[in-house]
């Protein structure tokens, strides 16, 4: 069983599209312990242990009610419960499925459970304590608290004052709705008048561009789409032709470097021709060079008397043996020793 003195006042958020409630996956908060408790495809709530969602209050059959979710959206079946499934405050049929979104508050027993939007503790609307503060009073009776309550009596009672509670809440959430709309709303029209005049000074700046452009091209003999087409459409065949020319330049262009590359080519073959001949006519004119001093060789050799060279040098050799004789007699006249300007002898 829940305490429920430890009930207190919360504010909500409230998801406001499908969209968003598909894409932020979908859950139910339970109030009374502030927790959420994630949905599955398919869930049955109860108070009994073997139920996906078991909520410990003695107002809640075993199995009170099943949640389903299908294409996006979440549907809620009673399933046949003692006291009741409310949506809203509004006590749903038994045994056939509703549609419910992120606006609605689901109340079974004591319980508040809100799908896809958590209580907070700051917002414009404040949740009313359901049952937390709920006493009842009999004559010749004391204050009971709700866990106390045993009677049938004291529990319609109970019963139907949760009931008006959270109609009272789903109102609040309604009225806040259709507000937030209407302010929208009302936000939109007054953005429209305050848009008017900028909206005009936004087409009279139109038409002055349009009035400009169509002076320009007037200037440049241009009245329609047409005229351009053809102005594209002849530079298109000019640049055709001028590609084509392209085409067979860069053909002779490429036949001019392969003619240079083969003259290149010759000319190399006929310097090294060159050179070589170069060294033969080197060769040549040495060859001739020494010919020639063959020739004088030769004809010294041949101008040569060896006969007369011969009486010549028996000539001299008289000549130098009288002038050795001379200087013998003139060392013996003189003296073979005599002294040097340094003190010492001379032979």
């Amino acid at each position: 069983m829940y305490n429920t003195s430890i009930l207190k006042t919360y504010n909500f958020i409230i998801v406001k599209s499908s969209k968003e409630l598909i894409l932020s996956g979908n859950f139910l908060y339970i109030l009374s312990i502030k927790q959420k408790f994630e949905l599955t495809d398919s869930l049955i709530c109860g108070r009994s242990q073997e139920v996906d969602l078991t909520l410990d209050d003695n107002l809640v059959s075993s199995k009170h009610f099943m949640i389903r979710l299908k294409n996006g959206f979440v549907y809620l079946k009673d399933l046949e419960s003692h006291n009741g499934t409310f949506i809203n405050g509004v006590k749903v049929e038994s045994n056939k499925f509703i549609q419910i979104d992120s606006e609605d508050i689901i109340r079974v027993g004591k319980e508040n459970l809100f799908l896809n939007s958590i209580p907070v503790d700051a917002g414009e609307i404040s949740l009313p304590d359901v049952t937390g503060s709920i006493t009842l009073k009999e004559s010749g009776m004391e204050e009971q608290s709700v866990d106390q309550v045993t009677s049938e009596h004291q529990l319609d009672q109970l019963l139907l004052e949760g009931q008006n509670k959270t109609e009272g809440l789903a109102g609040l959430r309604k009225a806040k709705k259709v507000l937030e709309k209407l302010a929208s709303e009302k936000e939109n029209l007054s953005n429209q008048k305050n848009d008017k005049d900028k909206t005009k000074k936004e087409y009279d700046r139109t038409l002055g561009e349009l009035k400009s452009i169509d002076k320009f091209l007037l200037s440049n003999n241009v009245k329609s789409l047409n005229d351009i087409n053809e102005k594209i459409s002849h530079l298109d065949k000019e640049n055709e032709v001028i590609e084509n020319e392209v085409l067979a330049s860069l053909r002779k262009i490429k036949e001019i470097e392969s003619h240079i590359k083969s003259l290149k080519k010759s000319s190399l073959i006929n310097e090294n021709k060159k050179n070589e001949l170069n060294e033969l006519f080197n060769l040549c004119t040495q060859r001739d060079k020494l010919v020639l001093f063959a020739g004088e060789l030769d004809k010294s050799i041949h101008q040569v008397n060896e006969e007369e060279i011969n009486i010549k040098i028996e000539a001299l050799n008289t000549q130098i043996l009288e002038w050795q004789e001379k200087l013998k007699e003139q060392k013996e006249e003189f003296g073979a020793n005599f002294e040097s300007p340094f003190g010492k002898k001379r032979k």
